[in-house]
């Protein structure tokens, strides 16, 4: 029988041996393993060198020491080893992932460490190196690590996560509504609902609930209500409840949006903010705001130093039997007026420069009663 082991010269048996070997495991998985082993070997090089091959040092000297230049190094498996396998030993490996933190500088989870262990045992796999001798040490060291990991849970180190994240990303309501809208066609689709039994079923809630009524005022009212409360004046504005808007940002609802500023003003216009909100931009009351509703870290700073300084105002306001809960406009100036002797500070200024009082700006303000009171504690 002829041989035709020769017919085929450009045949690589090599070659077609390390695909079928690569695809032992997924591509998904490879990268991730790679992408570990990676991550140690630059750790190798800074901090355990004699542990590296010279080749492997020398090829990153030469390309560098990315992530996609050690990869490009390890795709030559079984082939120019990066390790110095009959050195390595579990303590190495150890110290490594006890090192490694996330972006944040919290330690890694259990199943980040379980991953780390099996791209370590698919570079032994990848450059035919047997592991055996190390896994019962392996084994020991995983099972310290989780009942250490299990211990500063229960301790209230670190966090355990339930559920999910919020968006990291705005979504416009127009990207709202289609997604409703998709979810609707769907499920007209599959004959779970039709509009129109979705429609009656709303109309019977609305008359159940005796809104049903309040919808056909408000749709036949000539004038619309947010019109209507612009002009109103006195206790009738008082007693409105206007329409504030909404706002996605940040993956939640909010009721200001992103590039939402607190007023650079003095304290009386900031105090009408505070207690009015602006219905121009349908903004509520700022009172109303919490820390999750601004936007930097600036603005929360802000609005803290807002609220120290408001409450202040609100408190006097209270004890003098005055409080509105929602004014008008002029029932807030008239507030302020109660309220404001808690805001009095010298003229004259430390240094001998006058100062203009209430006219001053808020944030100016927060620090000179800060100081005054801190003075006369202190005293």
């Amino acid at each position: 029988m002829p041989d035709h082991a020769d017919e085929d010269s450009n045949f690589d048996a090599e070659e077609a041996v390390r695909v079928i070997r690569t695809n032992t495991i997924s591509k998904k998985s490879r990268d991730v393993y790679d992408g570990s082993i990676a991550q140690m070997l630059k750790w190798f090089y800074d901090n355990k060198r004699h542990l590296l091959t010279e080749q492997f040092i020398q090829d990153g000297i030469t390309y560098g020491f990315a992530k996609a230049d050690i990869r490009r190094f390890l795709a030559d498996a079984p082939s120019n080893a990066p390790v110095k396998f009959e050195d390595f030993n579990v303590q190495d490996f150890m110290e490594w992932i006890v090192f490694v933190r996330k972006e944040d500088g919290s330690a890694p989870t259990y199943s980040t460490y379980n991953c780390r262990r099996a791209g370590l045992f698919n570079l032994f796999r990848d450059y035919k190196q047997d592991i055996a001798p190390l896994q019962s040490e392996l084994k020991t060291h995983f099972r310290g690590l989780q009942r250490t990991k299990t211990q500063a849970l229960a301790n209230g180190e670190g966090r355990v996560k339930i559920g999910k994240d919020a968006l990291e990303f705005a979504l416009s309501p127009e990207e709202i509504r289609g997604v409703i809208d998709e979810i609707e066609k769907r499920a007209m689709t599959a004959g779970t609902v039709t509009r129109d039994g979705l429609e009656a079923m709303i109309n019977g809630c609305l008359e159940n609930s005796s809104l049903y009524q309040l919808v056909l005022a408000l749709k036949n009212s000539p004038t619309p209500a947010i019109q209507q409360e612009e002009t109103l004046t006195g206790d009738e504005a008082g007693t409105m409840t206007p329409m504030w808007g909404s706002h996605i940002w940040g993956g939640r609802i909010h009721p200001v949006p992103q590039d939402f500023t607190l007023p650079n003003s003095c304290s009386q216009i900031a105090w009408q903010y505070w207690m009015c909100g602006d219905r121009q931009k349908r903004y509520p009351p700022l009172r109303n705001l919490s820390r999750d509703d601004m936007p930097s870290t600036n603005m929360r700073k802000r609005l803290s130093d807002l609220r120290y300084l408001m409450q202040l105002v609100e408190k006097r306001v209270e004890e003098q039997g005055k409080w509105i809960a929602n004014p008008s406009i002029e029932q807030s100036n008239e507030m302020f007026e109660v309220g404001k002797d808690v805001l009095d500070i010298s003229d004259v200024s430390e240094k001998g420069r006058k100062r203009r009082g209430l006219q001053m700006k808020w944030t100016s303000m927060v620090t000179q009663v800060r100081n005054k009171r801190k003075s006369h504690r202190t005293s």
